[in-house]
């Protein structure tokens, strides 16, 4: 089991960065959610109904419990990126591509819970393709904390 914790405050600065960050051009119209197929690398999109399942948590943030963040290891395939959206049966949606890499934006389906979730963020994150998984969460300083 890998340990994540020197990879945490990244985490939390990039989430945050990538949530206050102008997307940037869109890659795809604002039509286009659905991507068919996992591509090589994120598309840069985001979605208009990216934040419209998000609840507090116990920090107050924003989590959303259809849709995940996942960054991939350096070097993983197309392949494996495809495998792993493959597993938990999920749909790229989006995502956010710096210098031909970043987070990708994977709607899943589960009970719509927090719980269920994280469960299919540590699934994904668990595979040694994945560098991070986890739910797409908005930070508690965007909604005036």
């Amino acid at each position: 089991m890998r340990n994540h914790a020197p990879h945490l405050a990244t985490l939390l600065v990039v989430a945050y960065a990538v949530g206050c960050a102008s997307p940037g051009p869109p890659a795809k119209t604002a039509s286009i959610e659905r991507v068919e197929s996992v591509p090589e690398t994120p598309p840069n999109f985001r979605p208009p109904t990216l934040d419209d399942d998000l609840v507090p948590d116990a920090n107050g943030d924003r989590v959303s419990t259809t849709v995940l963040s996942v960054r991939f290891e350096f070097g993983a395939t197309q392949s494996e990126r495809q495998a792993t959206i493959d597993l938990v049966d999920g749909t790229v949606i989006g995502g956010v591509n710096r210098r031909g890499d970043g987070w990708y934006y994977v709607r899943v389906e589960g009970d719509g819970t927090i719980e269920t979730i994280f469960e299919i963020a540590h699934t994904v994150d668990a595979l040694p393709q994945v560098y991070l998984a986890g739910p797409y969460t908005v930070w508690g300083s965007e909604y005036g904390r």
